[in-house]
């Protein structure tokens, strides 16, 4: 019987695409879920803010473990920087102690762990960031990964388990509320304020699915594999500003790009610290690996905002 493939967080986006993309290439997934009525044969309950000290409650450690996952993609965190910001032990709670503590298990145990992590590991000074680039996080959610990446990378030298660190920059997705709103607002004749000051390197959601089922199925294949271990980076092959990001989704539902009326972050009172100059990756190694290369920013956006088929799944 095919050993199934672990997703921790599997209430959140991409563990919800990475259980469904891996299942769609006939991998079994159980996916993890904070939700009681949820519960299943495949969806274990997990809620890492409930463990204490770092150390995993034996029933939920027990369940995970028990039919020896194939591999584990660990996609719970608190994510938000604001969330971070405004709760920094909840954020380090979850985001390194309880993580650090489930990932020392699986290694232990000979299953290969895959750790999503975040350019905001750097400080974003550098274009298109090579992933030895030395770590200096300007958020508390940057610092929680950063300190999460550390903590792992000593639990695989300890046991000697297989770890792949997949960083990410932007993710987006049909149906997420900046781009939704950017699209109606405009559809509707309505000006819309985006920041000219402010970057992101975005990557589709279909795109994050694809390199996920890739080095988890090199994992699965054979856990020596040097392909599925080390640092991987995806990303957008430049940066653009959130003004540029808006003129494009203008451009492709033919709306009035008059009423795009940029503005700095500094005017809109949202942020408490200025947002990183750059928060592109160098994404070699998976281009070379893999065979996923980075897409352009406006590839990205023109399948995210209007399910360009020339665009749709295309790296």
């Amino acid at each position: 019987m095919t050993r199934p493939v672990l997703v921790v967080g599997g209430d959140g986006l991409i563990g919800a695409a990475a259980a469904a993309g891996l299942a769609a290439h006939g991998l079994p997934v159980r996916a993890t879920t904070r939700r009681r009525s949820l519960v299943g044969a495949d969806r274990p309950w997990l809620d890492l803010d409930a463990w204490a000290d770092g150390v995993p409650a034996a029933d939920a450690a027990a369940a995970l473990l028990a039919d020896r996952p194939a591999a584990a993609i660990l996609c719970a965190a608190v994510a938000r920087l604001e969330a971070c910001r405004s709760d920094p032990a909840r954020a380090g709670r979850i985001n390194v102690t309880a993580t650090a503590t489930l990932a020392h298990r699986l290694m232990a145990a000979g299953v290969p762990v895959i750790f999503l992590s975040t350019n905001q590991v750097f400080d974003g000074r550098t274009p298109r960031c090579p992933p030895d680039h030395p770590l200096a996080p300007g958020t508390v959610y940057g610092r929680t990964k950063m300190a999460a990446e550390q903590a792992l990378r000593a639990a695989a030298a300890k046991v000697g388990g297989p770890l792949a660190i997949l960083r990410l920059t932007k993710v987006l997705a049909p149906g997420q509320p900046l781009l939704t709103g950017w699209t109606e607002r405009l559809r509707a004749g309505a000006p819309i304020a985006p920041f000219h000051d402010m970057t992101l390197a975005p990557i589709a959601l279909g795109l994050v699915t694809a390199a996920l089922v890739r080095l988890t199925e090199t994992a699965r294949a054979d856990p020596e594999d040097a392909r599925g271990r080390g640092l991987f980076q995806l990303s957008a092959d430049d940066d653009i500003s959130y003004a540029d990001a808006a003129h494009q989704v203008a451009r492709r539902i033919g709306a009035d790009l008059g009423l795009i009326r940029p503005c700095s972050w500094a005017d809109a009172g949202l942020l408490t610290e200025p947002p990183a100059r750059y928060s592109s990756l160098d994404g070699a190694r998976l281009r070379t690996d893999h065979g996923i290369a980075q897409p352009t920013p406006w590839r990205t956006i023109a399948e995210v905002v209007v399910g360009d088929s020339a665009a749709r799944g295309r790296p």
